[in-house]
């Protein structure tokens, strides 16, 4: 499950850093690389990206006060995909 989520998480800072969302990207790419170091935390750490005002839900990528459809679609799919598997991730840390 780590790698799944360590190339998820790598995909979404991907996106972020090519469209100019830079202190988010490096957000994911910090909990990326401390996957390996503590993977209990860092996956609470990236569950919490996605709940208040300002969080990850709320990212919409622009250029030039318009709206990237494909790259908002891309990011949508790893936000969801990114928040399953730290669903999973943590049920199995639960049942362990």
């Amino acid at each position: 499950m780590k790698n799944e989520i360590k190339q998820t998480v790598t995909e979404i800072a991907i996106v972020l850093s090519s469209n100019d969302e830079t202190s988010w990207a490096k957000a994911f790419e910090k909990l990326g690389y401390e996957l390996d170091i503590d993977y209990e935390s860092s996956i609470y750490s990236l569950k919490r990206f996605y709940g208040g005002m300002g969080s990850f839900n709320d990212i919409v990528l622009h250029k030039n006060g318009m709206p990237l459809i494909r790259e908002n679609d891309e990011l949508e799919n790893l936000r969801h995909l990114l928040y399953k598997q730290l669903t999973q991730a943590i049920e199995a840390l639960k049942t362990n």
